[in-house]
């Protein structure tokens, strides 16, 4: 954030954007409403009733969901908080899952962020709504969460960001595989899972849980899902020799 953005948003917080008496699920609101109100100029749809905000990339093949929320403990002029988680998904990926795995339900979901992770603080992010201008919440999201989304509009560009470790904008391993079978190789898509198992220290129960796999049992309790999806993939993606 620039100098004149501090001064700008500083000058903001003198000033109360809503009535902090109100009950704090009605600042919540109003909260949502000023960032959706924002957001709106950048191409998002904000849903009022959901506290949703929907972008879709210009290339028509991702959504863009940006999620406000709250918790159970605010209190009446003193916090009010807001937590927001962002997503990306994408119907084309839900098929191409669908393909190697059979589900009823189709899982569509190509990854999702917190965007306190996104910035350069790089740590979750809780706003105190009593304390910050929702506009400076709103500015957050453009400069990192927007940016983010803005990475997908050339996804086979984004794939050449997987040296070797998971891009901020990726939750899990499992997930950014797929992404990489769709949008690059399976060459590099084995290159990731190999360098991901070194780094996070897996190789050893990924083995264990390939060798059960392959015999047509099922991992043992002991085994923790995240590798269990990625031996899943391993065995349906052919990444193994």
């Amino acid at each position: 954030m620039s100098f004149l953005q501090k001064i700008k948003f500083l000058s903001l917080r003198l000033k109360p954007w809503t009535d902090f008496n109100k009950e704090p699920k009605k600042v919540f609101r109003d909260g949502c409403d000023i960032i959706g109100k924002e957001l709106s100029l950048y191409g998002f749809k904000y849903l009022k009733s959901k506290r949703l905000l929907i972008g879709k990339s210009k290339n028509g093949d991702f959504s863009f969901l940006i999620f406000l929320n709250t918790g159970r403990f605010n209190q009446t002029g003193k916090k009010v908080y807001m937590n927001i988680t962002c997503a990306v998904t994408s119907d084309e990926m839900g098929e191409f899952r669908n393909r190697y795995f059979k589900s009823n339900e189709q899982d569509n979901l190509v990854t999702s962020f917190h965007p306190g992770y996104i910035s350069a603080k790089n740590n979750w992010i809780r706003w105190n709504l009593i304390k910050i201008h929702p506009l400076e919440i709103a500015h957050l999201l453009k400069e990192n969460a927007l940016t983010a989304f803005d990475k997908f509009e050339h996804p086979e560009k984004l794939a050449t960001e997987f040296n070797g470790i998971l891009p901020r904008e990726f939750d899990f391993h499992c997930r950014a595989v797929d992404f990489l079978m769709m949008y690059s190789n399976k060459e590099k898509s084995k290159g990731f899972l190999d360098s991901s198992l070194k780094e996070k220290g897996w190789s050893e129960e990924f083995g264990e849980i390939l060798s059960l796999l392959k015999q047509g049992k099922k991992p043992e309790k002991k085994h923790r899902g995240l590798i269990i999806l990625l031996a899943e993939r391993a065995i349906s993606y052919r990444l193994i020799n």
